[in-house]
């Protein structure tokens, strides 16, 4: 690097190693979590939808494992939806749930702060200002999606209820298998339907 005076001066750095995938913003693991003052984002996604960019700092990590991770950032993200449109309902109801867990993960009322009413960045003024400076429990999941080009990359989630022990914990695909009745219901169904006959 060459300095005003016309002095060179080689560059240090820090020796480390690096590689070649993206790695996991935080382990999995349980949390006690801050949301900072003045840290919220509105922002739009590609096609337009506006969205909140909900940063948690993971103050304290609930096993001793996880504790180099502590001061780290991983964020929530909530989409809204146009609701008028039927085939993004669906994805509409599981952002909106996300967000009702935060809420009630932070003692904020969602019924309070949810903008029912969105026409430019001022509409999440609200949401914001009542979950900016509250904390609260959380733990991050690991899930993998394959990128266009073939690559698997892992993201971090944030979940607001604890993972089960042995389960795998359900990705945004599996959320279908809620709406499906049971092996019960069902069959309880047809015996019914069957002695009506």
């Amino acid at each position: 690097m060459t300095m005003s005076n016309g002095t060179t001066q080689r560059l240090q750095f820090k020796p480390r190693k690096a590689t070649l995938e993206n790695r996991p913003d935080a382990p999995e693991g349980g949390w006690k979590f801050l949301i900072p003052k003045g840290s919220c984002k509105v922002t739009a996604t590609s096609k337009g939808d506006p969205q909140l960019i909900i940063p948690h700092k993971l103050v304290e990590a609930l096993d001793e494992k996880n504790d180099v991770f502590q001061g780290s950032q991983v964020a929530q993200r909530v989409i809204f939806f146009d609701e008028a449109d039927p085939e993004r309902l669906r994805a509409s109801n599981m952002s909106k749930d996300r967000l009702r867990h935060l809420c009630t993960a932070v003692d904020v009322e969602f019924a309070d702060v949810y903008p029912t009413e969105i026409n430019d960045a001022s509409s999440f003024d609200a949401l914001i200002k009542a979950l900016e400076g509250t904390q609260g429990t959380c733990w991050t999941v690991h899930t993998s999606r394959q990128m266009d080009g073939g690559e698997m990359v892992t993201d971090t989630e944030i979940r607001y209820r604890e993972p089960k022990a042995g389960l795998v914990t359900k990705g945004a695909a599996d959320d279908d298998n809620d709406e499906r009745p049971s092996k019960m219901a069902a069959g309880s169904k047809s015996k019914k339907g069957a002695s009506r006959r």
